[in-house]
């Protein structure tokens, strides 16, 4: 959680900074960014969520075997280290209605893998993988809108697919959320092009999400 906190208390002060660059802007000058589609790509950190539904089998050997309960096969089969994971790649589009609204839609895909050991001698027999599939509609609230800068938070509900894997549940098709409080847009090129960076939690991540894109 410490990570999540850093991540948006960066995210306030990008945005403050941006904040006071716009209060020199000319009179002349839009107030507002234009109205329209735009698309980007980010990397965004793993999700809390998702590596719960990847934790499959028994984390040790001896895990749940007692004196009188379960059987000898439970003590031996095969268990797990911990789930890791490189993080995701999101796809985002979306469209800006007016200076206080947009919606978009999330595609994505999550990375995570854990090494599987034989419960008999404990000798490591390779990793499992899993891919976690995302798609995730949002409506984005915009705090600020300027030409150069965006200040913004989103609330977005979905669906996810986990291949690869079994996760915990019977199922692995499940819902899927996004919370983002805190999210800033910078606008580095008069063609549309930005960079942006938000802070959340939820299915797709769990701290911070950066990337860049353009509108069009």
């Amino acid at each position: 959680m410490k990570r999540v906190y850093k991540g948006i208390i960066a995210v306030v002060a990008l945005a403050l900074l941006g904040t006071n660059a716009m209060s020199r802007v000319r009179p002349y000058q839009a107030k507002h960014s234009k109205d329209g589609f735009y698309t980007s790509i980010s990397w965004c950190m793993p999700s809390n969520v998702a590596s719960e539904y990847f934790s499959e089998g028994s984390a040790f050997n001896m895990h749940g075997y007692e004196i009188g309960y379960g059987t000898i096969g439970e003590m031996y089969k095969d268990y797990y280290g911990p789930t890791k994971s490189i993080g995701g790649i999101s796809f985002e589009a979306g469209y800006k209605f007016c200076n206080w609204l947009s919606v978009a839609c999330d595609v994505a895909a999550g990375f995570y893998w854990h090494e599987v050991f034989d419960g008999v001698n404990d000798m490591s027999r390779g990793n499992k993988t899993g891919v976690n599939l995302l798609l995730i509609p949002k409506v984005k609230v915009l705090y600020m809108d300027r030409p150069k800068v965006r200040l913004y938070g989103s609330l977005g509900i979905g669906a996810s697919q986990k291949f690869g894997f079994d996760a915990i549940s019977g199922s692995t098709l499940t819902p899927a959320y996004q919370i983002t409080p805190i999210g800033v847009e910078y606008r580095v090129l008069d063609s549309g092009a930005f960079v942006l960076l938000e802070a959340g939690t939820g299915s797709l991540y769990t701290g911070l999400k950066a990337g860049f894109g353009i509108k069009f």
